[in-house]
């Protein structure tokens, strides 16, 4: 078991059905949602990109953070268990930030992975079009952003 999982335990839960959303794309969102049990898809518009079944998972941590609508819907896959975490609970325990950090950190070095990859696939086959610019762009401003962010 994770052991984040024991901060939570006081935390409400509530379960969803296969296809009910926990968190859907472009609304507002209140609370954190930490995995129990259960498998969960993540949708980019009607495009799946992850699915997730790790319990501890975090969801809604994103939209927190920049104070934004949620970026991706969550859905559950099978019937499904979540702690329903006040925001401000959660980023009271410093345990539960390094959580979120490497959850993120671990996507976006998967992403960047991904089209650093394909950028370089598509410039050594002579493809060097506008999307491969777009990439390289894409991925200066990444880079950019976060040294602002950091500095």
């Amino acid at each position: 078991m994770n052991p984040l999982l024991s901060l939570f335990e006081s935390e409400p839960t509530i379960t969803i059905a296969e296809g009910e959303e926990i968190l859907s794309e472009g609304k507002p969102v209140d609370t954190l949602y930490v995995l129990i049990a259960g498998d969960v898809e993540i949708l980019k518009g009607t495009h799946r990109v992850n699915i997730i079944t790790e319990p501890g998972s975090i969801f809604g941590e994103m939209s927190y953070l920049l104070n934004k609508p949620a970026t991706a819907t969550v859905r559950a896959m099978k019937y499904s268990c979540f702690y329903k975490v006040d925001a401000g609970f959660a980023w009271s325990h410093p345990e539960i930030y390094r959580h979120v950090a490497v959850q993120l950190s671990i996507r976006l070095a998967a992403i960047t992975d991904y089209l650093s990859g394909l950028e370089t696939k598509l410039s050594s086959e002579g493809k060097k079009s506008r999307v491969a610019e777009e990439i390289s762009d894409q991925l200066r401003r990444v880079e950019d952003i976060a040294f602002k962010n950091n500095t």
